[in-house]
């Protein structure tokens, strides 16, 4: 549920009164002793509300404490986050699976019961109590802190009838999702378990269920690894999140660490971009220079052509924080000159990182222009279907069923069939005798006495009968007719948690647009994130997502690159340049 964006509509302190009634409430509903109550609602402490609406429309009421989300209200049903669960484990039912399942449920899959862990074999009071629909944790082998909550998808009995197999429990809220990182991003406390596994049932049975204990308990390190979840796997605390390490898990750790880590390949990518712009291309006469302007006019002409600079997906987040390791070693120096704008104030040509470093020489990409000549915007134009009772009308002309023809053909098409059958009035040329099969296209079933009629109405007739559509040509290949209006490219700028604005565009397929392309040419032009993801509404291709108004940019990109007429895009409005009055 939280896997995904969501929207903050909006966000208030609540009063003290409030505080008590919803600790009250809490505190009834789950059954939680009071000086538990006292450390997940502080006497001292903040407590806020946010109301959001959620990537599914659903809206949701956020009630978090010092910063941290502790419930949140859906359809008038309240869940505890993790960081409550942490303070009382025990507050709901609780469901043990392996480190490895829990990779699966961190990217939207259900909790299923062949992935449940339970003490000794399984029987009716199992799971006595739970009933479909009711709100449970999900926690690891080897710790009692819950790492996931959610609702059960069967009742107890029912998981017992159905032979362990199936959907158990469909996860809402996990440690990694959006929600944990609205908190401090803390990892779970260690809470020793003292569930007993009994993996010795039979003979073959007691054999499979060894190794298969011993594999996935050995894989943990590997497949609960916390980069997937933003979280420092060096931390001592997450020792305990996962059941105890053998010598054999230690060995794959090692043989792990010995693959590539993203992050660390991005973090030497941007280490080396740097160092080779200072010492290759910046001089004194630069500074003081925006730190903006030199990621991109500096820092990015240094990276190969087969890769590329995402900041995002390194471990500084941010270039600001890049740029600060850069400072402590003493190889520049960042001041802030103006409100919100970051620049490099000096910079040291002669630090031991910089004598040794062989800077290759910049290539300028030729490949961009040409690229942009390579792009052959496709031919739009408006047309009209010819639908299965008007094919006797238009069959003289050789047309299908279906066939997209233009206004200018559909008019012709009348013009011939009246000369054909000697329609038109000599004495009034204006107006046209109806036969039997134009009377059928063109009467209404009140005018059952007309006989004659002027052009330009008929002609209108005829246009109500047909299934307007469009007609899409790319070059060298064949003309693609669809019927309907033709879905516009939709430009539209939201607003993010911390008073961030991100750019959505949709429908850039439907022209001929690589979506990944169009994104990549954003991010690199603008120097901002973008992410290329399936559109919330079905059936409605990709969806691109960039960091802040970019509708200007985009406008840009779409006249000069695509050549795109701007009656197909919608939007435009929303970009962040205004005329400034004249006083």
């Amino acid at each position: 549920m939280f896997l995904k964006p969501f929207r903050v509509k909006r966000q208030n302190t609540l009063k003290g009164s409030d505080k008590k009634k919803i600790k009250n409430d809490i505190g009834k509903l789950y059954r939680i002793e009071e000086n538990v109550l006292s450390e997940l609602f502080p006497a001292k402490g903040d407590m806020s509300v946010a109301k959001v609406e959620l990537h599914s429309g659903e809206i949701a009421n956020i009630y978090s404490c010092q910063k941290n989300p502790i419930f949140f209200e859906i359809n008038k049903k309240w869940f505890p986050s993790v960081y409550a669960l942490w303070k009382a484990p025990e507050m709901l039912p609780v469901f043990t699976t392996w480190p490895p399942v829990f990779t699966k449920l961190a990217v939207g899959a259900d909790l299923m019961l062949p992935g449940v862990v339970v003490s000794g074999q399984v029987h009716m009071g199992t799971f006595r109590g739970i009933k479909k629909g009711d709100i449970a944790s999900i926690k690891l082998v080897g710790n009692r802190s819950p790492m996931a909550v959610g609702e059960t998808l069967l009742s107890g009995e029912d998981m017992y009838l159905s032979a362990m197999k199936g959907k158990g429990v469909k996860p809402l809220h996990m440690m990694g999702d959006l929600l944990w990182e609205m908190g401090d991003q803390s990892v779970p406390p260690f809470l020793k378990d003292d569930l007993d596994i009994d993996v010795e049932d039979s003979d073959e049975e007691g054999e499979t269920s060894k190794v298969k204990k011993s594999t996935e308990i050995n894989s943990q390190s590997a497949g609960l690894s916390m980069e997937t979840l933003s979280i420092d796997n060096d931390n001592n605390e997450t020792e305990g999140a996962t059941a105890n390490i053998s010598q054999s898990e230690e060995e794959s750790e090692e043989s792990s660490e010995e693959e590539e880590d993203p992050k660390e390949a991005m973090d030497e990518l941007l280490n080396y971009c740097c160092l080779c712009a200072l010492k290759g291309k910046m001089k004194k006469s630069d500074l003081p220079l925006s730190t903006g302007i030199f990621f991109k006019n500096f820092l990015q002409p240094y990276c190969p052509e087969d890769k590329y600079i995402d900041i995002k997906k390194s471990s500084y987040k941010k270039l600001s924080k890049f740029l600060q390791t850069i400072e402590a070693k003493g190889i520049l120096k960042v001041k802030t000159l103006s409100k919100g704008m970051d620049s490099i104030v000096e910079f040291d040509k002669t630090h031991e990182e910089l004598k040794d470093l062989e800077v290759p020489e910049i290539v300028i990409p030729t490949s961009t222009s040409s690229n942009e000549d390579e792009f052959q915007s496709p031919t739009i134009a408006d047309v009209f279907c010819i639908p299965a009772n008007l094919l006797y009308f238009f069959k003289p002309r050789k047309y299908s069923k279906g066939q997209g023809i233009t206004a200018d053909e559909v008019r012709q098409g009348l013009t011939d069939y009246v000369k054909t059958n000697d329609l038109q009035l000599s004495e009034d040329k204006s107006l046209i005798k109806l036969d039997p099969i134009l009377a059928e296209i063109v009467l209404r079933k009140t005018e059952c006495d007309v006989v004659t009629m002027k052009w330009d109405l008929a002609k209108a007739r005829l246009f109500e009968k047909m299934q307007p559509g469009f007609q899409i040509t790319f070059p060298g290949k064949p003309p693609i007719i669809k019927k309907g209006k033709i879905d516009p490219i939709k430009i539209d700028v939201v607003q993010r948690m911390g008073n961030k604005k991100v750019t959505l565009i949709d429908n850039v397929e439907t022209f001929g647009i690589d979506p990944d392309k169009f994104a990549h040419l954003i991010q690199v032009k603008r120097a901002c994130s973008t992410t290329v993801s399936p559109s919330i509404q079905k059936n409605k291709g990709l969806q691109i997502l960039a960091q802040g108004n970019q509708v200007d940019f985009i406008r840009q990109l779409l006249i000069e690159k695509y050549k795109l007429p701007l009656r197909f895009v919608e939007g435009l409005e929303k970009g962040s340049n205004k005329k400034k009055k004249k006083r």
